[in-house]
């Protein structure tokens, strides 16, 4: 599966998700979903408003444990993306020739390992 697929789905896992909690009255600022498998565990979470983490955790790890460190990450991930979000563009070199070339060579990087 690519990597355009696999984030359609999961960005729209969490979007249904956050919807039901929303039309059932239980609608939060965090969602994190938890799908349990036989081998493994994933956990999708919104990280701030534009990103979502989506993380893979061997069946044998305590789901409390996970779900622990997987709150702590999108807390810091929002923690930068606020420090973030008060500097413009230009400063962050979005501006510059190749930015979306070097983006997309750092995620097939990622998910090529």
């Amino acid at each position: 599966m690519n990597l355009v697929s696999r984030g359609a789905l999961i960005s729209s896992d969490l979007a249904a998700s956050q919807e039901i909690a929303r039309v059932t009255g239980e609608y939060q600022n965090h969602h994190m979903i938890l799908h349990e498998g036989k081998t493994s565990h994933t956990f999708i979470s919104g990280a701030g408003p534009h990103l979502v983490l989506f993380v893979k955790v061997l069946s044998e790890i305590p789901l409390g444990w996970s779900r622990k460190y997987v709150r702590e990450a999108v807390s810091k991930i929002e923690e930068i993306i606020g420090a973030r979000a008060k500097r413009s563009g230009k400063e962050m070199g979005f501006d510059k020739n190749g930015f979306q070339d070097k983006l997309d060579h750092a995620l097939e990087d990622l998910w090529s390992k």
